[in-house]
């Protein structure tokens, strides 16, 4: 067939060409739309005797039916179903224009004689132009109207859905409202909770790894990361990968069939032995049926999950699943005593450390507290600092903690365990709230506030609260304790044992003596950023980015050579531990 001179455009999609005719030889053709009924007389017999074909003439309506849920002729366009276009079954382009063998299932395009070159070396005779229904025959090497009786079997179809389409109403929403029969039965009935609460089987003195999973199971940006298909343990190839293991244990937990019981909303405990292989496989520290620190736990499986992201770096913008959620960034500022020059330094963190040792005894310090300790100004000792300014070392150099950026996900742990000449554990309680503001404890806060003298007002507000989601608490002695927690799921709170799930409150989860408290941010800004931490509680998992304020929205998290080197922030404290929560909420 012939070819327009629109027909040789090699663009990536079918073009409008070529356009409607009737061929009688290879360099004659005219626009079928401009020939009166009289001119567009069948003259192929080929075509004529489609109408009278069992075989074809079935296939010839049903291409026509299939091809009508994409485009119409008659009638106000349709909304369009959610399907594919068809594509060229020889170069894969997708069809505005598509051409189907009447005589086998091959689609092809006009414009790249696909169809032609298919009809020459398959021997078939007739194939159909979707858009018009017009026939086209290799034979006569021609264009043909179909035949009128044929047509008339034909229209129908592509009318149908736009007829049915326009008599349709939408129908107007009813609220339902049970009767007598369905409210009996619906009292009587076993309510079904949505979630299921699963706790894990200690598999050993293991009970340090069983809280940190029940806190990383309710984190909700960890959560929607696995469950989004983020990472595919079916797809993956690494052996001993802790994405894969999470990923597993995710599956495992939300997976509604998982011998749920029906009456408590708990389901069957989680024996994560594979998780426990990998650890060991891959940390040598962590190897072996011994009680272990929670918090070495916890930092051992970041590192495993960096090094397991199939997009980790160790660059100054990692964007694995550790660095979106958990990576933060710490300033440390260090003033000259003698000409005042200030040197800042940032480094990343996963999480902050603080000091219970120094608190006045019969004082309950707060976690406020403890983080304004974190970010007051110390003084250093004797010749510990040189100024890069005037090259004097001077015992009168300060230095002072600040966050310049906030992680979507904030864990605080509190420093009990002491390892010095003999191991000892700090049993302070310690007042923590549901909801905390950090901007008071921010470089933007205090460089504020050293600035002008006064506690500075940023806004807005909300942008630096966070709420608690999970505690891990730690029971008696170093050596003989045993770890447990609590966790929020659907805004109802429980406490984990091991296998053990009960039902608690807010209020008694924030009267336990808190190890490791764990807070998400209240609201997330999905802005310019947008690459720097993922959805979360809405939006579908994207990646949103999290803003800390005009002067510390901006920096990238900030991956070390090693990630051993921002497992622990920590600050001695020495200060009165008689202020309050910053803010405070219970049921």
């Amino acid at each position: 067939m012939p070819k327009s001179s629109s027909d040789t455009s090699d663009s990536s999609h079918e073009s409008d060409s070529p356009r409607k005719r009737v061929v009688s030889g290879p360099d004659d053709a005219m626009d079928l739309d401009d020939l009166s009924p009289a001119m567009v007389a069948v003259t192929c017999e080929h075509v004529q005797g489609l109408e009278h074909s069992t075989d074809m003439l079935p296939k010839y309506q049903k291409t026509l039916k299939w091809h009508s849920s994409f485009n119409s002729l008659r009638g106000p366009r349709l909304k369009r179903q959610k399907m594919q276009p068809p594509v060229c079954s020889s170069c894969k382009i997708p069809l505005r224009r598509p051409a189907v063998c009447l005589q086998c299932r091959f689609i092809g395009c006009w414009t790249r004689e696909h169809v032609q070159s298919h009809m020459r070396e398959s021997g078939h005779t007739l194939a159909v132009d979707l858009i018009t229904g017009s026939i086209y025959c290799a034979a006569c090497n021609a264009f043909e109207p179909a035949p009128l009786s044929l047509e008339s079997k034909a229209l129908p179809t592509f009318a149908n859905k736009e007829e049915d389409s326009r008599k349709h109403k939408r129908l107007t929403y009813k609220s339902w409202q049970p009767n007598v029969i369905e409210k009996t039965a619906l009292s009587s009935a076993n309510t079904i909770p949505c979630e299921v609460r699963r706790g894990f089987l200690n598999l050993g003195a293991t009970c340090y790894m069983s809280v940190i999973l029940q806190a990383f199971l309710h984190n909700p940006l960890l959560r929607n990361f696995f469950l989004s298909d983020k990472h595919n343990s079916k797809l993956c190839g690494k052996l001993y990968c802790m994405c894969c293991e999470l990923d597993q244990m995710f599956a495992d937990v939300f997976n509604p069939s998982s011998t749920q019981n029906v009456d408590s909303g708990a389901g069957l405990s989680v024996g994560p032995l594979s998780l426990l292989r990998t650890t060991w496989q891959n940390s040598n520290d962590m190897a072996g049926y011994a009680q272990h620190d929670a918090h070495e736990f916890f930092i051992t499986v970041l590192n495993q999950l960096h090094s397991g992201s199939a997009d980790a770096t160790h660059g100054s913008s990692c964007t694995c699943v550790v660095h979106q959620i958990f990576a933060g960034q710490l300033q440390s500022d260090v003033k000259c005593g003698k000409c005042g020059h200030i040197n800042p330094t940032i480094d990343p963190m996963l999480d902050i450390s603080l000091e219970l040792k120094g608190v006045p005894n019969g004082k309950m310090p707060t976690l406020a507290s403890c983080l304004r300790r974190f970010t007051e100004k110390e003084t250093l000792p004797a010749n510990a600092y040189v100024c890069s300014n005037c090259n004097s070392s001077t015992s009168e150099a300060t230095k002072q903690l600040s966050i310049r950026k906030l992680p979507p996900v904030l864990c605080i742990q509190l420093k009990r365990f002491e390892h010095k000449s003999s191991a000892a554990k700090i049993d302070t309680p310690v007042k923590f709230p549901g909801i905390i503001n950090m901007s008071p404890y921010t470089t933007a806060a205090i460089g504020m506030q050293v600035r002008e003298g006064k506690v500075p007002k940023l806004d807005p507000a909300t942008t630096y609260d966070y709420e608690l989601f999970a505690v891990v608490n730690h029971e008696g002695q170093l050596n003989t304790g045993h770890y447990t927690n609590f966790a929020r799921s659907q805004n109802e709170w429980y406490r984990f044992d091991d296998e053990k799930v009960t039902h608690t409150t807010l209020r008694e989860c924030l009267q336990s003596i808190p190890y490791m408290c764990f807070y998400v941010k209240r609201n997330l800004d999905y802005g310019a950023a947008s690459n720097a931490v993922p959805a979360s509680m809405g939006p579908p998992p994207s990646a949103p980015s999290v803003a800390n304020g005009p002067p510390v929205a901006a920096p990238a998290p900030v991956q070390p050579t090693s990630m051993k080197d921002i497992s622990i922030v920590s600050k001695s404290t020495d200060a009165d531990d008689s202020d309050t929560d910053s803010q405070t909420s219970e049921q």
